[in-house]
């Protein structure tokens, strides 16, 4: 089986639920939510008919790729080759990098990463999951993530979540301490005392300011508090530690980033995503590091469509240390996809796909 075309679909943008809001989003001229997102979808054709599907997930507005310039520097580093050589391929996909095609990005590397594995599962006809050695469970625990707003809003939403079958919560903070408080305080009672409930500050916070917040917040029952202050910042981490007992989760998207958190014991739990890690090949290696270290994992996000959230799921089932609920929650967020027959969350859980490849079909009409 050998690559023999890579077809790119018209950029995709898809309207959020509601206007989203986390801490990078406030600055001093007011506050700048997030209404739609931008995507781009692609194919790896192969000479045998098999298409691999590669989603670039959740796209910054100012840095659309050309389209043009983005197929042809695919093609320039897949065509010709084996869908089965993941390793190779990737080292030399930052070759093919230009200033519109920025194919030396994880999130682009983490798209192709996923059209091969799509291709490598369909060709082997089992789900990607088993490329991996199998699956360790069937589906993925979920927290419903919540984003900055009126605590009125936050509770409406925790509420209706729970409805839909939601157990667990992740809420971001970080507009000021006696919103988040307001809001953190409205989640806990809608949510009820059983529910594992995170928040996270992307990294809004100094050293000095986190301890003084999580001092206020813990009596709120808080599972885990993710990117507390900017995720190198490992001194910062075992400083707070020192002052706080929430569990700490930080983004971790290289294994030697995660031989560091595991060195240091800065960082409790794992956050993995494809797209921080460069996908599937490079986050087994760090899930390797965590699993070897004893540290737990959950599952990140950047608010993937069901082609990027289903890599995510077969990710998930096939690594051991997944201990905190995962916040795999982009289709929730979007008013539409581009998949034919989407899957639904069951009881807060995301079942893992279990046809062959990836087990999405895109319903996007060929340019």
């Amino acid at each position: 089986m050998t690559i023999s075309d890579v077809l790119v679909y018209p950029l995709v943008t898809v309207r959020r639920q509601y206007p989203t809001v986390i801490s990078k989003q406030i600055h001093a001229d007011g506050i700048r939510p997030v209404e739609e997102s931008y995507f781009v979808i692609f194919e790896v054709l192969t000479d045998t008919g098999l298409r691999g599907i590669g989603e670039v997930s959740d796209i910054e507005p100012d840095a659309l790729p050309d389209l043009e310039q983005l197929g042809e520097g695919l093609r320039r580093a897949l065509v010709g080759r084996s869908p089965w050589d993941v390793a190779n391929i990737l080292a030399v996909l930052p070759e093919h990098t230009s200033d519109r095609a920025p194919l030396d990005s994880r999130l682009y590397a983490c798209a192709v990463d996923m059209a091969l594995y799509d291709l490598q599962g369909k060709a082997a006809g089992v789900p990607v999951y088993r490329l991996f050695g199998g699956a360790r469970r069937e589906a993925i625990p979920i927290s419903a993530v919540v984003y900055i707003r009126d605590a009125a809003l936050v509770a409406d939403e925790v509420r209706e979540r729970r409805e839909q079958g939601f157990h667990h919560f992740k809420l971001k903070v970080g507009l000021g301490l006696d919103q988040d408080e307001a809001s953190l305080a409205a989640l806990r009672e809608a949510a009820g005392p059983e529910a594992k409930v995170k928040i996270d500050p992307n990294g809004a916070w100094t050293v000095e300011e986190a301890i003084r917040c999580l001092r206020r917040l813990e009596k709120y029952d808080v599972a885990g508090v993710e990117t507390p202050i900017p995720a190198p910042d490992l001194e910062g981490k075992l400083a707070l530690k020192r002052e706080i007992s929430i569990p700490i989760l930080e983004h971790v998207g290289t294994p030697e980033f995660a031989l560091a958190c595991a060195r240091t014991g800065a960082v409790d739990v794992f956050n993995l995503a494809l797209c921080g890690c460069g996908g599937l090949y490079r986050a087994m290696q760090v899930a390797a590091v965590a699993e070897a270290a004893g540290i737990g994992c959950l599952l990140g996000s950047t608010l993937e469509l069901w082609p990027g959230t289903a890599a995510q799921a077969h990710f998930g089932a096939a690594i051991g240390p997944l201990r905190m609920p995962s916040d795999l929650v982009g289709p929730l967020m979007y008013q539409s996809d581009v998949v034919r027959e989407p899957w639904s969350y069951q009881d807060g859980l995301l079942p893992v796909p279990n046809a062959p490849g990836l087990g999405v079909e895109l319903a996007l009409e060929a340019p």
